[in-house]
């Protein structure tokens, strides 16, 4: 085995809401609902430059590697945070369009109209939550020689559930940290919306939270 490496990475936990809902009354179906789902999940992170990491359950994650800063090469260093920015942009633009996606996809939805239940309990259409949150972390396999997984161990993992969990409080679909929020374009922080202030015990300072109103017409 070999030993992790540090770095700083965008983490974006997606859920699906109403999951058990969904499972008990699709049945055997559910599994071809949540591939469809995984599928729209993968190939926006894909397009916008992340990797869709692991799946738990009614949790997916999606990461985005940031370049490591040199703070002895100036020149090199604007270059490098000039890229964050970019990776930061596309971490919430792939938010955005895999909710877009999700309401475009009629097959999808298909899943919804065919079972009453479900919209009674659910709503009209599937909904996924996200959380985005930048930080560091170890990256390394862990496991044995039968089997190995590559895994991500931090703290801001942990963030990142936690404020994902904060999605169905604040009633809303998209929260972004104060962390990420910092190293967006100007054009980027200027679509989202701070909604409040925390303190958690994974992080000593005050984190703000910042949302992205998403407005469909149909």
């Amino acid at each position: 085995m070999i030993p992790g490496h540090r770095l700083n990475v965008i983490f974006s936990v997606v859920k699906i809401q109403n999951f058990i809902v969904v499972q008990e009354n699709l049945q055997e179906e559910s599994l071809l609902f949540f591939n469809q789902i995984i599928n729209i999940l993968h190939q926006c992170a894909q397009k916008w430059d992340g990797w869709a990491n692991k799946t738990e359950g009614e949790r997916f994650i999606l990461t985005w590697k940031l370049p490591e800063i040199d703070e002895s090469d100036n020149e090199k260093n604007e270059q490098l945070l000039e890229e964050r920015t970019e990776m930061a942009d596309k971490s919430l633009i792939a938010a955005v369009k895999i909710v877009s996606e999700m309401r475009r996809a009629s097959h999808i939805n298909h899943f919804y109209k065919s079972k009453p239940e479900i919209i009674s309990k659910a709503g009209q259409r599937p909904t996924l939550n996200f959380s985005l949150h930048m930080g560091w972390t170890i990256e390394g396999a862990i496991g044995s020689e039968s089997k190995i997984d590559a895994c991500y161990l931090s703290p801001h993992m942990q963030i990142s559930y936690k404020i994902e969990k904060l999605c169905e409080y604040y009633d809303q679909q998209i929260l972004v940290s104060e962390s990420l929020y910092n190293i967006m374009s100007l054009k980027a922080r200027n679509t989202l919306r701070k909604i409040d202030v925390i303190v958690m015990k994974e992080h000593k300072e005050a984190l703000g939270l910042y949302t992205y109103d998403l407005s469909f017409t149909f």
